[in-house]
């Protein structure tokens, strides 16, 4: 798992053309077929192009190579959200928490997916669940800011976002192109973040 955060990672300055990405993480996966870095890299940068049926089909293939990492689940789950299948969100989300990896992040993909699906009671219980997590252990600013971004509460969604620059969280590397955002991007305050993190305004889809 930590090779796979670390991959991930090091794949990525902040993200603003998705043309490029595709072509690297596809080229990376046609060198390594069967290592999961390159396999989960290429089904991200698939989401982030908002190419939901080619992620899903690249996640699924993943997946199916080692079911018990949270990072590729979530991933699935947020690329079948895309393409408006809750249910199947819902089961890749809940498989997630209870994989290996980073529960916050599970969590957090959990609680976003319930709040856009319109169950607000639920993504309110992850919520303070987050909230409780917090007092033994480290909570990225950036995922209480996804779920409050799914429920429609932008205020609170831009003081997470906030606190998310000025903990350098790393999920402000793919800020331009997290589709989770997209109802965020015509308020003023997004480009403001946007030029925080070091990105010119706009869409990552563009």
């Amino acid at each position: 798992m930590r090779r796979l955060a670390t991959g991930m990672r090091s794949s990525s300055r902040p993200w603003g053309d998705m043309k490029r990405p595709s072509r690297r993480g596809k080229r990376a996966q046609e060198l390594e077929p069967l290592s999961l870095v390159p396999n989960t890299v290429l089904g991200m940068t698939l989401y982030f192009a908002r190419r939901y049926k080619e992620a899903i089909e690249q996640l699924r293939k993943t997946v199916e190579m080692e079911p018990n990492l949270s990072w590729t689940r979530c991933l699935l789950g947020d690329a079948y959200q895309g393409q408006g299948m809750y249910e199947e969100a819902r089961m890749e989300f809940i498989a997630a928490v209870n994989a290996a990896g980073s529960r916050t992040l599970s969590l957090a993909t959990l609680g976003h997916g319930y709040a856009t699906s319109g169950n607000r009671s639920d993504a309110l219980k992850v919520l303070a669940e987050l909230a409780e997590l917090q007092e033994r252990e480290y909570v990225a600013p950036f995922f209480m800011a996804l779920i409050y971004t799914g429920l429609g509460e932008k205020e609170q969604a831009f003081a997470w976002l906030d606190k998310a620059c000025e903990d350098r969280s790393w999920g402000l590397l793919w800020l331009k192109v997290d589709p989770r955002l997209d109802d965020l991007r015509s308020d003023a305050r997004f480009s403001t973040l946007m030029e925080r993190v070091g990105l010119s305004p706009g869409t990552g889809s563009s």
